[in-house]
């Protein structure tokens, strides 16, 4: 009997500090376990320091409804591969599947993070759009499927850590493939098109997307030649 397909909200893979990484609450969200527990589970991994620290950060978030604090690790692939391993089970087994295939998509995006500092990101903030976000990437346009909004030579800004969905203009990973679509929803099916009508729309119901998500919703461009 086939494992079940799990499909993974979009915001359980980030890039941090040009690290990809997910959280222990994501981690516990995905594997149905309380979040307390695997924070114990991350504390006694036996695993050295240097490994420890290489792939395992701590983080304090404050509940804004009640003030209390609590402790949020993020990790990286290899972290989230030492901890999970002893997780078995038909489930488990296709979140561990999910989360291998996001991760891999996500280093695909990581290889497009502008570098910090570079006269792109001076010339970027200069026309005032905001770069303190460390999740934000950016991405060449090469071709002119998006034309005339974005044409070939432009470079768009995109946000990954989405966790509200909304019909706009994504990058979409397709294989090993990045393009940008406009993106709609309705009735469970997805509709990705381009503002050049001599690329054809493709329509894909939400059951079946495979190797297709949407990575980054695209929230600023700087045109050629600005």
């Amino acid at each position: 009997m086939n494992n079940p397909i799990i499909t993974l909200d979009p915001s359980a893979i980030c890039i941090v500090n040009n690290q990809v990484t997910t959280s222990s609450i994501k981690v516990a969200e995905n594997f149905g376990k309380q979040h307390h527990h695997l924070i114990q589970k991350i504390e006694k991994l036996d695993c050295s320091e240097e490994f420890r620290c290489r792939n395992f950060s701590l983080d304090l978030k404050v509940n804004h409804q009640n003030g209390n604090s609590y402790n949020v690790v993020e990790m990286t692939k290899d972290g989230f591969m030492f901890l999970v391993m002893g997780f078995t089970g038909k489930k488990a087994a296709a979140v561990k599947e999910a989360y291998i295939n996001a991760f891999n998509q996500m280093a695909l995006v990581q290889s497009k993070v502008l570098p910090r500092p570079s006269k792109l990101h001076q010339l970027i903030e200069k026309s005032g759009f905001n770069l303190d976000n460390p999740r934000l990437f950016s991405m060449v346009v090469d071709s002119d499927a998006m034309a005339p909004t974005y044409r070939k030579g432009d470079i768009v800004i995109a946000n990954p850590n989405f966790s509200d969905y909304h019909d706009g203009i994504y990058i979409v990973r397709f294989g090993n493939s990045l393009k940008i679509h406009r993106v709609q929803l309705l009735l469970n099916v997805y509709y990705f098109s381009t503002d050049n009508s001599f690329y054809p729309a493709i329509e894909i119901p939400i059951d079946n997307l495979g190797d297709v998500s949407l990575i980054g919703r695209i929230e600023w461009v700087l045109k050629r030649g600005d």
